[in-house]
């Protein structure tokens, strides 16, 4: 089983996907880590593993990312 998800993000920062991935060992997400642009939307591919299993299984893919934010410190 192979799976086509899209991950899409509007408004213009770049932000970028420093991890994805699945706590599964039946499941393989590439790539790893995207650099996404203004409105960009960029292609992860989902490979199911299939071991002894059968029939449904639930489970989860983890995505980590770091969003640029501003700060303004103001003097007390």
């Amino acid at each position: 089983m192979h799976g086509d998800n899209r991950i899409k993000k509007p408004g213009r920062e770049k932000i970028e996907i420093v991890n994805i991935n699945s706590s599964s060992k039946l499941i393989t997400v590439t790539p790893s880590s995207i650099e996404m642009g203004s409105a960009e939307e960029s292609k992860i591919d989902i490979t199911l593993n299939p071991g002894k299993e059968t029939g449904q299984i639930e489970e989860y893919l983890y995505i980590t990312i770091a969003l640029p934010i501003e700060v303004v410190i103001k003097e007390r």
